[in-house]
């Protein structure tokens, strides 16, 4: 009885409606948004203690870390055009992942590659 309850009081909850009712892109992005930001919270304040270590002064780790910061937000921008080409394109539905993969995986390589070089560096 308590348990049915609870789960009453729950869909009642507005947050838990509003994820209920999201639909489409906003459902997708909203539901995969633990994907990245959990593991990317988790070694993020980490990043400065490591390239400290490898020699890299305050001012550098400051500047890698405001370039960073500038890419996270034109990133963000591009994302929400390529996410409004999908919705405004519904037909083009049979190929959606070529625009996300391709999104991710520049991502992927503007992110890691001051990494990769931070282990790898060219001698």
């Amino acid at each position: 009885m308590a348990e049915n309850r609870l789960t009453t009081a729950l869909k009642r909850h507005p947050l838990v409606k509003t994820l209920l009712e999201l639909e489409g892109n906003p459902r997708i992005c909203v539901y995969l948004e633990p994907l990245w930001g959990i593991p990317y919270n988790l070694y993020s304040p980490f990043a400065t203690l490591f390239m400290y270590n490898l020699g890299v002064s305050d001012e550098q780790i400051g500047l890698l870390l405001s370039i960073g910061m500038v890419f996270q937000v034109l990133a963000s921008l591009l994302g929400g055009v390529c996410a409004r080409i999908l919705l405004l394109r519904p037909r083009e539905q049979a190929r959606p992942l070529r625009i996300p993969l391709f999104a991710y995986m520049l991502v992927i390589l503007l992110c890691w590659l001051p990494v990769w070089l931070c282990f790898f560096p060219a001698n």
